[in-house]
């Protein structure tokens, strides 16, 4: 009773009731969990896919390159539902496969790590060879220079060769006997310490990789 009210107090009620409501569906927004944000790229482009809702119930992830720049060929949008059902069926096979990868990096690794010793036996043999005066210093620089460029290059790709440290295939399956029992927070945790990147192409092909620790 201040000032003379502008509008009708009904009407300025339903408004108040409206204002509710919508402050109520913006929470409910706000708390929605999108279990593989952050975890999804772009086959085609390498850009994060982003999540959006469908009839207010259904997320999908979609390139925003294409949906907003129309730079990707990555028109298809990905079901959250179809993305977790595939995991749950394929993760540990997806895993195992990515075990054996790492045990043949391992010995690869083996292998360039002995074909090191190698050369370096024998850049210690030529100068025992030239220090014994058995070779010219000519030739010494020029054998050396070429060991010495070969040991630098298998030095490099044993390097590049380091494998990954195996996963804990056991476990995975173990969480996931359990996983139908956890929050959505929870599944969304669970999938962030599990997966480090899932690649999605435009066929709706997925490929998956966990997280990587050395």
């Amino acid at each position: 009773d201040f000032c003379p009210a502008i509008i009708p107090e009904d009407q300025f009620r339903k408004a108040q009731e409206i204002v509710s409501q919508r402050a109520q569906r913006n929470l409910g927004r706000s708390s929605r969990v999108y279990l593989f944000t952050g975890l999804v790229h772009c086959a085609e482009c390498g850009n994060k896919l982003s999540a959006h809702v469908v009839g207010q119930k259904y997320i999908y992830y979609r390139c925003t390159h294409y949906e907003k720049l129309h730079q990707c060929p990555h028109k298809k949008r990905t079901s959250e539902l179809v993305l977790e059902r595939w995991l749950l069926e394929n993760l540990v096979t997806s895993y195992q496969g990515y075990n054996l990868t790492v045990q043949h990096k391992a010995q690869s690794a083996r292998t360039r790590g002995q074909e090191t010793e190698k050369i370096r036996r024998k850049m210690e043999k030529l100068k025992d060879l030239y220090l014994s005066d058995l070779i010219e210093r000519s030739v010494y620089e020029r054998d050396y220079t070429l060991l010495r460029e070969e040991l630098h290059s298998a030095q490099t790709q044993a390097q590049e060769m380091q494998p990954e440290q195996p996963v804990d295939v056991a476990a995975i399956g173990t969480a996931l006997s359990a996983y139908q029992w956890l929050t959505p927070a929870e599944k969304k945790e669970f999938w962030g310490r599990v997966i480090g990147k899932i690649v999605i192409t435009k066929e709706d092909h997925f490929f998956v990789s966990p997280v990587r620790h050395h």
